[in-house]
């Protein structure tokens, strides 16, 4: 069995791969008000594809303990300004959208640094240099640590989800099956 992570869409037909775990949204979904977007497109055909829901895409604004010494209080969502956005290239619209939420548009909303991947703005959160706003699955071992903070308890779903891709008609398949059990057993001991 071959699995591929990747942010770009699985085509089982081309690809060498078997599942795929990815991030958005299901082709039937009606888009969700209020929440972030995700414009990422997990697959490039689906007509032959099964998906597993493995978790919602909750986002949380992150930062090093170490950024807010010597600051105000954070009390809500403008107070984060003054410490810097942290963004991600492949969710450009994550930070805007965050803030939407909140009834809440600001020019310095748009400015900070952009990286291309989560872990390269997960680095630069680790390293001071402002706040995310990361997946909290990508982050929950930071916080429980203490190597991160939640400067204003936030949470916000996004319009997408994480979930298990396969071909339909190998779902069954005993390797795929003894998987995909596997994941669904973690995701429901984890909810």
């Amino acid at each position: 069995m071959r699995i591929i992570t990747s942010i770009l869409p699985v085509n089982f037909g081309r690809d060498p791969v078997d599942v795929a775990i990815r991030v958005g949204q299901l082709p039937q979904a009606q888009p969700m008000r209020d929440a972030p977007r995700i414009d990422l497109e997990m697959v490039d055909d689906w007509s032959s594809v099964h998906a597993d829901l493995l978790m919602p895409d909750v986002l949380v604004p992150v930062c090093n303990p170490s950024l807010l010494e010597g600051t105000p209080p954070i009390r809500n969502p403008e107070d984060l300004l003054s410490l810097g956005l942290i963004h991600v290239a492949t969710r450009n619209h994550a930070w805007p959208d965050w803030y939407h939420v909140f009834g809440i548009t600001d020019e310095r909303i748009q400015k900070g640094p952009a990286f291309g991947h989560f872990f390269m703005a997960l680095q630069a959160v680790h390293e001071g240099k402002g706040v995310g706003l990361i997946p909290r699955p990508l982050v929950e071992e930071d916080i429980a640590s203490g190597r991160l903070v939640l400067p204003l308890n936030q949470a916000t779903e996004s319009a997408g989800a994480y979930y298990l891709l396969c071909r339909r008609e190998q779902k069954n398949m005993p390797a795929i099956q003894k998987f995909r059990k596997w994941i669904l057993s973690e995701r429901d001991l984890a909810h």
